[in-house]
């Protein structure tokens, strides 16, 4: 319990380990959807038999990255959040914040809505999770830099 009280621990609820964690998770989600999408299902009969095959890792991958990243939201994100909402933030520190969950709260939503949602409504939520989950690790590096920039005590 000793490691759980480093000076980063106690002030952003995060540790090397789960930023470590999270970009790694974060890079696998964001290629295999880049995959997905480049080699969508709709164009999977005309695939050559190695395309098909990257097709099929990168949505299984995707599949298991996601819930990898439930847990990451579980195990850091969520003490993340407890910790800094009660404390007085730069001025710009937790706008970005709010914006980095709150996008990527929609683009898990719209995932979820890909994948079990209604037929009709599936060109809108793939739309909005591809844009919001191409550019979301830049959001996620904002924040993480902007601390990174303004926090004199890291």
């Amino acid at each position: 319990m000793a490691k759980l009280k480093t000076p980063a621990k106690r002030r952003t609820g995060w540790n090397r380990a789960g930023l470590i964690w999270l970009a790694i998770i974060t890079a696998g989600l964001w290629l295999s959807g880049v995959g997905m999408h480049l080699w969508a299902a709709d164009a999977a009969i005309d695939l050559p038999q190695w395309q098909d095959h990257a097709r099929r890792i990168s949505t299984v991958g995707h599949g298991v990255l996601a819930w990898f990243f439930c847990l990451l939201a579980g195990r850091w994100i969520w003490p993340h959040v407890s910790t800094v909402w009660r404390r007085r933030s730069p001025p710009m520190m937790r706008p970005l914040g709010q914006l980095t969950l709150f996008t990527v709260a929609v683009a898990a939503l719209a995932g979820l809505g890909l994948l079990y949602g209604s037929p009709p409504w599936r060109d809108h939520l793939a739309a909005v999770h591809w844009w919001i989950a191409l550019f979301w690790p830049l959001l996620a590096g904002a924040h993480v830099a902007w601390y990174w920039m303004t926090d004199p005590k890291k």
